[in-house]
């Protein structure tokens, strides 16, 4: 947990099962942190959903494939590296969408599976949103995009919008991809 400027929100994280049935839940106070871990009763994908309100939480660890939930869009702190995404077999193009929050840019580049730059957009001071249309031309498997510093402009708040008919999530590592197969 991250406190973020002078907002001092504690996190709430709920845990759930497979089959979406509550496992545990919790609470971290400001400026405190926490581990999680949690014995799992059966094999499947396990739910963490985690509120931070106004401030931010660093996952440092993992011990099982992680993906963050992309449903109402990713929300780095400072942009992202990499985070990779499953495109399904025989799409001929995807969209993203990539927003710079009150005043502030980014710059997004996509990477197709064998890790080349096939699109690269940014957003201005004056222009805080930007969509692409990737052309996937069907190449299927994991692709990944960056959220990095415009030419312009402070990148810190940053939005990706993924394609509503993609897998609704995004993950730190290419192996840990939901829907690609592995």
């Amino acid at each position: 947990y991250d406190q973020v400027g002078t907002y001092d929100e504690k996190v709430v994280w709920d845990l759930r099962d497979p089959t979406g049935a509550p496992l545990e839940t919790g609470l971290i106070e400001a400026g405190d942190s926490a581990t999680i871990q949690v014995a799992a009763p059966e094999a499947g994908v396990y739910a963490l959903g985690v509120d931070a309100g106004a401030c931010a939480v660093v996952v440092s660890q993992s011990t099982v494939p992680l993906a963050v939930a992309a449903d109402g869009g990713v929300h780095p702190i400072g942009g992202a590296e990499r985070l990779f995404f499953h495109v399904p077999e025989g799409r001929d193009t995807f969209t993203l969408r990539a927003e710079g929050q009150r005043g502030e840019t980014v710059r997004i580049l996509v990477r197709d599976p064998a890790g080349e730059i096939v699109a690269d957009r940014q957003t201005t001071p004056t222009l805080e949103s930007v969509g692409l249309t990737v052309a996937a031309e069907g190449r299927g498997g994991v692709w990944s995009v960056e959220l990095t510093r415009a030419d312009e402009g402070v990148l810190e708040d940053a939005t990706l919008w993924l394609d509503p008919s993609l897998p609704r999530s995004v993950s730190l590592l290419a192996s840990h991809v939901f829907g690609a197969g592995g």
